[in-house]
This record gives C-alpha cells, sequence and structure tokens, in this order.
C-alpha cells in the first residue's frame, strides 16, 4: 500500500519571527496555521522568550550570524513558496533577512512586523528601506501602520487615516497593505486591503468579546498559506479572513490570560 504522505507534496513556506513558547503568536502560531492550510511549514526563530498566556517576561534577540546559518542551510536543501517575516526586534536582524530574502524575488512575502512592540529606534526606518519593496502584501493593524507611515514621511505628520497610511506605505514599495482593525475599539473590525489602484477588498466582522493572543499570527500566517499554494493576493487574504474568524470562534483558554485560537485543520 503507498504512503498517503507521498502522493502530493504540499508547498513549503518559510517563517522568520519570535518564539512565542504558548503557542499563541509568533512563530509557533505560524506553524499551526500552515499546516492547517495545508503547508509545509519551517521556521526560524529571531528572537526567544520566556512568556505565558498573561504576558511577555523576558526576550532575547537570537545573534545575526545564527539566523542566517539557520536560513541558508534551510534554502540551499528545501523549495520555498513563500515567506513570512513576523515581529523583529532589531535593525539589524532586518538587515540579515533583506539579504537572504532578496535573493528569492520570485517568492512571495508577506510582512507582519508589529514595529510598536520593539525599542529598536531604527527598527521603522530599517522596514521601510529594507523589507518594505521586498513584500508581496504588509500586514498590520492600525496603529502599526500609523507608526511606519510617520516614519516613512515624518515631516507630514501621522497620517490621518487607514487610507493614507497605505498610500504611503505603497509609495514605499509594499505590493499591497492590509490594515486590519484589530486595535480599534469599535464593535466591528474592518480589515481593508489597499493596492496601487485604490481598495481590493474589505471584510467586516465582530469584535470578540474576550482578549485573544495570536490573532494577527494566524491572519498573516493563513495568507502566506494561501500564497504558497497558488492563490493570488485577494484570494489568499479572503481565504485567511474566513481561517482566522473560525480559529478565534474555536478559541480557548489554555492559561489564566488570554484565549487562543484553535487552528485546526482547514477543508
Amino acid at each position: 500500500m503507498p504512503n498517503p504522505c507521498s502522493v502530493s507534496q504540499p508547498p513549503a513556506a518559510l517563517c522568520f519571527g519570535a518564539s512565542d513558547p504558548t503557542g499563541a503568536s509568533g512563530i509557533q502560531a505560524d506553524l499551526l496555521t500552515l499546516a492547517a492550510c495545508g503547508v509545509h511549514p519551517l521556521s526560524v526563530p529571531t528572537s526567544l522568550a520566556a512568556r505565558d498566556t498573561r504576558g511577555l517576561e523576558t526576550v532575547w534577540a537570537l545573534e545575526i550570524g545564527q539566523i542566517d546559518e539557520q536560513a541558508r542551510v534551510l534554502l540551499e536543501d528545501l523549495r520555498i513558496s513563500a515567506f513570512k517575516v513576523g515581529h523583529l526586534l532589531t535593525a539589524a536582524s532586518v538587515a540579515v533577512l533583506a539579504e537572504i530574502i532578496s535573493d528569492y524575488p520570485e517568492v512571495p512575502l508577506v510582512l507582519a512586523p508589529a514595529p510598536g512592540a520593539s525599542d529598536d529606534e531604527d527598527l521603522p526606518d530599517a522596514l521601510l528601506d529594507l523589507l518594505l519593496p521586498l513584500s508581496s502584501v504588509l500586514c498590520c493593524n492600525e496603529a502599526d501602520a500609523a507608526l511606519l507611515a510617520e516614519a516613512s514621511a515624518p515631516d507630514e505628520g501621522r497620517a490621518s487615516s487607514p487610507a493614507a497610511c497605505a498610500r504611503e506605505l505603497l509609495a514605499r514599495g509594499a505590493g499591497q497593505v492590509l490594515i486590519t482593525g484589530g486595535a480599534s475599539a469599535s464593535q466591528q473590525l474592518i480589515d481593508t486591503l489597499y493596492g496601487p489602484q485604490g481598495v481590493q477588498s474589505t471584510s467586516v466582522h465582530d469584535r470578540h468579546p474576550e482578549t485573544f493572543l495570536g490573532a494577527g499570527s494566524t491572519l498573516s500566517a493563513a495568507i502566506t498559506a494561501y500564497l504558497a499554494r497558488g492563490f493570488t493576493t485577494v484570494e489568499a487574504v479572503k481565504l485567511a479572513g474566513t481561517f482566522t474568524q473560525t480559529s478565534l470562534a474555536a478559541g480557548f483558554s489554555p492559561g489564566m490570560g488570554g484565549r487562543i485560537p484553535w487552528r485546526g485543520r482547514s477543508s
């Protein structure tokens, strides 16, 4: 009897980002999501954390050489169908990832960096100059989009709307920009995908009453998975949004802090 795993070879996606030992966010969330969406997950941690579901205790950035060697060894052996870059701590880590990813211009990149969670003042500029021009889609909430847009055009002040932020980030080289309503106080969350010609798609969903950890990681990893499978960005964002909402609806509370999405296998 043939091995069922050998009948069809899934595409592989490589994720860079923070390690979250709770499995709620970071590369652990990426791995769970990619597998559930039919993609073989590969990972290179860029930082390690001591945390639980209540919050972060300590985080350690890996050395640049450690990040580079992990990635180069994988890339010499495996064919990658998509990249995802998640939360990064330092501008130096941005530089090394940009050097690696620029060698694969045909491979889509989902950039979900959460710059507001870093103390490195040089991080926003590094993201704008080095990784944003390589990205197929930038995924961020309204606050991080405004932070990046302000860093891009500091003399013009903070952008007045998500659409204005998206225009600035598209002008800096992003392929498309997905701005989520996750940081908003509204009871309805609006996720909008912007492209060079304007709004590409919009989705509206109700805010869950519970506090979730890893919703953004789930969404960006699912987009990565569907891009790896050959879907367009508009299609990938729509499918990923459905997967994320299903995961949140089935979420659970394993500890004393926030809830975690249940990233079960998709159809």
